[in-house]
């Protein structure tokens, strides 16, 4: 069985960060391979690992303390979830007898090319395969996150994606910048959150049947607005609907973890979110939404506004966080219908990047 390596965003207690790294391992294994993400620790790390987790328990589960309890959650999932090789960090990146034990390595999805966050931009050499021979390197709809790479690091990014024989990217404009700076084609292909169907995922999570009351799902990672959070009270409060918002500390369902997150998305009366993830998983799942623009950040807007576009539901797409006429129904069947090409295109780019 032939082995291949994920680099993506590691370690942190993000859902959509999470879900994606599943979904590509999960894509792969379902193609024959193993796979595994690999992660980097420090020496000290290394000794304290075990006992992280035990200690974020008690302090969470038994102490209460919400923020550790969010850690173990997202930590219990990782275990149970996500197969992973741990390294110790070295001058050399990768060793060699580690290069040599995977076939292929894989990059993305998520921000993994998004130059102006600091942590790509440091470990440049990793999230762009540099370590690896060409032949081995393949990106999965990384991310730029960005409408206009800078041109401080277009030369770089040229240089750096030259050992890809495909290049890919999750949004239309990044893919349309990177084909700008590099001369070559460069596919929009859907998050791998979209890949995997809907009774897929449930398979994957083994949920059972819920019977909870109606409820609105929040999920805003950069806040709400007061005007818009006072107008969905109104609208929750109207039609006897509770609201689960799993990123209120105040809230018992904050620091759920991933799979648990999916399922209280997946079962909501409506959803109003800024997270691209939390749109995409509304899409796949037919639960009526509302994405808007971040409060502060604006810069992710165009992956926000190709998936609008791409599945047909423009209309759920909000710039400003301010009130307006909310309208539960909408409809899934052109976005179903458009999903089916995209996956097919998904996989048939997959065919290229994995034949020899």
């Amino acid at each position: 069985m032939k082995k291949i390596g994920i680099i993506t965003l590691y370690g942190n207690q993000n859902y959509g960060n999470r879900l994606q790294n599943l979904a590509v391992q999960e894509i792969l294994e379902e193609r024959g391979f193993r796979a595994e993400s690999i992660v980097f620790i420090n020496r000290r790390f290394k000794w304290r690992r075990r006992t992280f987790a035990l200690r974020k328990f008690f302090q969470g589960i038994i102490l209460g303390d919400i923020q550790a309890s969010r850690i173990y959650h997202f930590l219990a999932f990782d275990r149970k979830y996500i197969k992973t090789k741990y390294l110790l960090k070295t001058d050399e990146q990768i060793p060699v007898n580690i290069l040599s034990a995977y076939d292929y390595f894989v990059t993305g999805s998520d921000q993994v090319w998004n130059v102006c966050m600091r942590s790509v931009a440091k470990n440049s050499t990793f999230y762009f395969l540099r370590f690896a021979e060409d032949a081995k390197k393949v990106c999965i709809s990384p991310s730029i996150s960005v409408d206009v790479i800078p041109e401080e690091y277009s030369e770089q990014m040229r240089q750096w994606l030259s050992g890809f024989r495909y290049l890919s990217c999750r949004e239309k404009q990044g893919a349309q910048e990177i084909s700008r700076i590099t001369g070559r084609d460069c596919e929009w292909l859907i998050d791998p959150t979209l890949y995997i169907s809907s009774e897929r995922w449930k398979k994957i999570f083994s949920w059972k049947a819920s019977e909870q009351a109606p409820y609105v799902f929040l999920a805003f990672l950069d806040g709400i607005s007061e005007d818009l959070i006072k107008h969905i009270e109104e609208y929750a409060a109207a039609g006897e609907y509770m609201i689960i918002d799993p990123f209120d500390p105040r809230s018992s369902f904050y620091g759920i973890d991933p799979a648990k997150f999916v399922e209280l998305l997946s079962n909501a009366h409506i959803v109003f979110t800024d997270s691209f993830h939390v749109t995409a998983f509304s899409i796949n799942f037919h639960v009526p939404f509302y994405v808007f623009d971040r409060n502060t950040v604006q810069v992710i807007s165009s992956r926000i506004e190709t998936i609008c576009e791409a599945f047909c539901l423009k209309e759920r797409y909000i710039r400003q966080q301010k009130p307006f006429e909310i309208q539960e129904s909408c409809s899934f069947d052109a976005a179903d219908r458009q999903l089916i090409i995209e996956r097919r295109k998904f996989s048939d780019y997959l065919d290229k990047c994995f034949r020899k």
